[in-house]
């Protein structure tokens, strides 16, 4: 498969994703994320990852670090997510202990954690946070970034929109001034077309009027004729 960093290809990456959710459900401890590339435990799950991706985790850098990043994203926050499924506050200590610890936990490991929660000092520091959470106005947003660094790229960004902005309105400017071009050029043309229309109006009336008055004059003609021939046919007699 060769490194996997960030130039590996999408199809490559997805295909890591795909096994996110085995390695999510692993047997690691759920504190075990912080040192993990230290700890001798996890040998057989690079061993099963690369037997089934192609990974050479003894040799390559970044393909042990992918896997290392697969592993903390599928274990990050796991004694949070133990504390809201698992911690019911309204049972003390002894009750919490007398449970069944979560599954792929064990008793010396569950026994820790309950006495973690049940500590009043944590106890304390929890409802401290837990108000300060609730007094805050304006949430931070950019995440494991400094303050300076993303006001950097938003500065980009909001220099990049503001050109976006102006091609923006260049290009509606031209689109409007040929719009307005081709109607003026359409009334041109309708107005042609009318004069056009007009114009053949006025020769078909012409028309009419000279074929009505050769017409008149082909009576009189006849009329003259039939008059002369009776003329005529007067004086031979």
């Amino acid at each position: 498969m060769g490194n996997i960093g960030p130039s590996s290809s999408p199809l490559m990456k997805l295909h890591l994703g795909s096994v996110y959710f085995i390695l999510s459900t692993f047997f690691l401890h759920h504190m075990q994320y912080r040192v993990v590339i230290h700890m001798h435990s996890l040998h057989c799950t690079f061993v099963w990852l690369q037997s089934r991706l192609d990974v050479d985790v003894k040799n390559e850098a970044p393909s042990k670090a992918a896997c290392t990043d697969i592993i903390k994203r599928g274990v990050r926050q796991t004694r949070y997510h133990l504390k809201k499924k698992y911690l019911d506050e309204s049972l003390i200590e002894e009750q919490l202990l007398a449970k069944q610890p979560p599954p792929k936990m064990k008793k010396e490991e569950w026994t820790k954690l309950v006495q973690y929660w049940c500590d009043p000092k944590n106890q304390e520091k929890c409802a401290k946070n837990k108000v300060n959470r609730a007094q805050v106005q304006l949430h931070q947003r950019t995440g494991a970034r400094s303050y300076i660094a993303h006001r950097y790229s938003l500065t980009g960004r909001s220099t990049s929109t503001a050109a976006q902005a102006r091609l923006q309105a260049q290009f509606e400017e031209t689109l409007q001034a040929e719009r307005e071009e081709a109607a003026r050029k359409q009334e041109e043309l309708q107005a042609q077309l009318q004069a056009q229309q007009a114009a053949l109006e006025e020769n078909q009336s012409l028309l009419r009027q000279t074929q009505e008055e050769v017409k008149g004059m082909h009576t009189k003609f006849e009329e003259t004729n039939a008059l002369l021939r009776a003329v005529l046919k007067l004086q031979k007699d």
